[in-house]
């Protein structure tokens, strides 16, 4: 398979790939409304979302594939370190979240494995 062809295979699933990094830009933009661990989590999306892209430019502008295969790495490494926070961040909002409902005395909310049927 020719670099063009690979790039522009690459392009089109980055593209097509919408329905995970507009939200993620939603969830960037909307700030301190949304819990950290959601932050940082649309910022792994969009590093993972955005090495796509740019694996795809280096695939149709370098003449080596070794720039692609260094950015496609470095943009996995970069992507998987975010989320490891990310998963951090979660673990201490939800453990915050039950040392309050502790406090309060409050019911732990039910997790529901069955779908919502309205």
């Amino acid at each position: 398979m020719t670099y063009p062809v690979l790039a522009l295979t690459v392009g089109a699933v980055t593209a097509a790939g919408y329905v995970w990094y507009v939200p993620a830009v939603i969830d960037l933009r909307a700030g301190l409304d949304r819990p950290t661990s959601h932050r940082r989590r649309a910022a792994a999306t969009l590093t993972g979302w955005s090495t796509g892209g740019l694996v795809a430019v280096l695939l149709l502008t370098v003449d080596s594939w070794r720039a692609a295969a260094a950015a496609a790495v470095l943009g996995l490494a970069a992507t998987t370190v975010i989320a490891v926070y990310a998963g951090a961040a979660g673990g201490r909002e939800r453990h915050e979240s039950a040392e309050q409902r502790a406090a309060l005395r409050l019911p732990e909310t039910p997790r529901t494995t069955r779908p919502f049927h309205g």
